[in-house]
């Protein structure tokens, strides 16, 4: 299962120790040695194999990964994968012209691109990118009972993981707390979690089933984990990725879907705006243009009711209208809760407008990747609608590849990671929510104020 890990196998006999244990290959470009005892090792064995494989290929950096029931506590449930980093030898530091552990490094790009979300651990990361197909297949297929919603748990050093004992693993088996003090070089830790209900020993077809589930998440962790460390090139520095990108013009008009119609207890002129987001800046945003563009003696009355947009952290292509229509929609049905009825009462409300704004990326149609707003604006009281585009930032489609690695929210367009916070985690300093205004020379805020200030409100009051 161990040779899952590997994009494809090496055939040269004479780079490989005299052991049908030890298999070789690549990940993306780097190559990765892996060692697979023919039975559970105990500690000494695994102790013997770290220091015996740096000898024969000169590597500086060990991945160990694994599983066991002892991980269980309050916060970490079965089927969660734990990850812990250890600095071994030199004290626990690196000199200071010495290359960083580029494991350690890939680990803290990871986990500020995800966070604890590891549901993308479940697709095998079959969206946007090549997964070898021992390594899917081993996702597909398993009947388990662990939950489908996996979370991921980082620790500082190994001795925070206590074993318990013998952990039988994808690659090698290991007491951690043992091998972590004596490891000769730098070492990353990825342990699954089982449900600790212990099988019989002498059943080892059921014991591999449970292991199955476990293991190909470590084995998919541990894989994105060794790639990400050859991607040195998505990594800048705000001063370099400077000014990198363009400005562009909105590449269509807007289409909206039509909304439903609501009847609301309407007794006066009051303009009741509805803003559907949690999002201050947008928030914001939208209340500026509309007291700007206000008719003279309008009586305006501002609220947020943070709507869902149903198309995942980052939408993409038509998802980015369909956003900005779901939230319309989601507002305009939450306004018929016995609170919000007595507040029209109340206020003299005789017209109400749901006014959303969406950032969504473009991919369809256009020669680079480009993040837009749209802006739409539902009268629900006169049934009228208006939508625009702001001018959008151009993006690295390399970025973009890597944010719809994590997967979608059932439809290709609905992303779960942001190119924003993709951006973010391999810029250090660089503004998730405005990585516009470093690329590109302009705050996505800005841009976003400009189209609302060219697009006609329709008011429908006298």
């Amino acid at each position: 299962m161990a040779r899952a890990i590997l994009d494809d196998e090496s055939n040269d006999e004479a780079a490989m120790p005299s052991s049908t244990a030890v298999c070789s290959g690549h990940i993306g470009a780097k190559k990765v040695v892996i060692n697979l005892p023919s039975q559970p090792a105990q500690a000494s064995d695994v102790q013997a194999m770290a220091q015996d494989l740096p000898k024969r290929f000169g590597r500086v950096e060990i991945l160990i990964t694994g599983f066991g029931s002892a991980l269980i506590s309050d916060a970490v449930k079965p089927g969660d994968v734990v990850i812990s980093h250890r600095d071994i030898g030199n004290g626990g530091s690196q000199k200071a012209n010495s290359p960083r552990n580029l494991l350690r490094q890939a680990a803290d790009v990871l986990q500020r691109e995800v966070g604890t979300d590891g549901r993308w651990l479940l697709s095998g990361l079959t969206a946007g990118a090549s997964t070898p197909t021992n390594t899917g297949n081993i996702m597909q297929g398993q009947a388990h009972d662990f939950d489908d919603n996996p979370q991921l748990h980082y620790l500082n050093t190994g001795t925070n993981i206590r074993s318990g004992g013998d952990i039988d693993i994808s690659v090698i088996a290991v007491d951690v707390d043992i091998i972590l003090k004596n490891l000769p070089v730098d070492s990353m830790i990825v342990l699954g979690v089982d449900d600790g209900k212990g099988l019989p020993e002498g059943n080892v077809s059921s014991r591999r089933d449970m292991e199955n589930p476990i293991t190909a998440r470590v084995i998919l962790y541990a894989r994105e984990l060794v790639k990400l460390s050859t991607m040195q090139y998505l990594m800048k520095t705000k001063s370099s990725i400077q000014g990198t990108e363009t400005i562009v013009p909105p590449f269509t008009d807007p289409v909206i879907l039509p909304f439903e119609s609501h009847q609301y207890p309407l007794s006066g002129k009051g303009v009741f705006l509805v803003i559907p987001t949690a999002n201050k800046e947008k928030e914001a945003i939208l209340r500026g243009a509309f007291g700007d563009q206000a008719p003279n003696g309008a009586d305006l009355h501002v609220i947020t009711v943070p709507a869902d947009s149903g198309v995942g952290e980052q939408p993409y292509n038509e998802a980015g209208s369909l956003g900005a229509h779901n939230r319309i929609t989601n507002a305009l049905r939450a306004l018929h809760a016995e609170n919000h009825q007595e507040t029209l009462r109340l206020r003299g409300i005789g017209t109400v407008i749901v006014a959303s704004i969406e950032s969504y990326i473009q991919t369809d149609y256009l020669p680079r990747p480009t993040d837009y707003g749209i802006v739409v604006i539902r009268n629900a009281t006169a049934e009228k609608t208006t939508a625009c585009l702001s001018w959008g930032t151009t993006v690295d489609p390399a970025y973009v590849d890597r944010a719809r690695r994590f997967g979608f929210d059932g439809d290709p367009n609905f992303g779960r990671v942001t190119v924003g916070k993709v951006l973010a985690a391999h810029v250090p300093g660089l503004d998730e929510a405005d990585w516009q205004a470093v690329l590109g020379g302009r705050s996505r805020y800005e841009l976003l104020k400009e189209a609302i200030e060219r697009l006609e409100i329709p008011w429908g009051v006298e």
